[in-house]
This record gives structure tokens, C-alpha cells and sequence, in this order.
């Protein structure tokens, strides 16, 4: 499981990351937060909703190859799928508009 701290700023780097030595990461503040075995990561502003895209595409479960209906009409339930799939993280800046 994740947790997203909203409006947390990535750290500039290792030392400035108030976790780096409680996560036991031992980075040693030379680079960025970036470096290998760093837990975090940075989520593009301004961005969509998110939302689990797997979840959405298993709803068609081999259907996609088989389907008897017409292309427009396929995309159209596609879409519409993605438009009610449940949000995981809400849109961020610009993107709320």
C-alpha cells in the first residue's frame, strides 16, 4: 500500500528528505532524491484524475479480440468505462479545470 501526502514537495535531496534515515534508504545525500532505493515519487502538477487503469481494462477480459459490434460503438463504452471509473487520486492544478 502507498499513501500520497498531498501538497508535500519533492525533497531537493537526500539530505533535505526528512525520511531518508528512517526508511534506512542509506543514500548519503550526494545526488538526488532520485537515486536508487528511494521510496519516493514525484506525481506530475497539473495531472488528471488517476485511476487504475488495470481495473478497468480486466472488464473486457478477451473481449476486446471477439467483439461483434461496431468500432464507434466500442470506443464509445470504452470511454465511457473510463469516464466512471472510480478516481484513486483526484486531478492536481491546471487539470481541475
Amino acid at each position: 500500500m502507498s499513501v500520497l501526502v498531498k501538497g508535500m514537495e519533492m525533497p531537493k535531496d537526500c539530505v533535505s528528505c526528512r525520511w531518508h534515515e528512517r526508511w534506512g534508504c542509506g543514500l548519503t545525500g550526494i545526488g538526488t532524491n532520485t537515486a536508487e532505493g528511494c521510496p519516493l515519487v514525484s506525481i506530475p502538477t497539473p495531472h488528471g484524475r488517476l485511476i487504475d487503469a488495470d481495473a478497468v481494462l480486466s472488464q473486457y477480459n478477451g473481449f476486446i479480440q471477439t467483439a461483434q459490434c461496431d468500432y464507434a460503438e466500442g470506443l464509445r463504452d470504452a470511454a465511457e468505462d473510463i469516464k466512471t471509473a472510480p478516481t484513486i487520486i483526484e486531478a492536481e492544478g491546471e487539470a481541475e479545470k
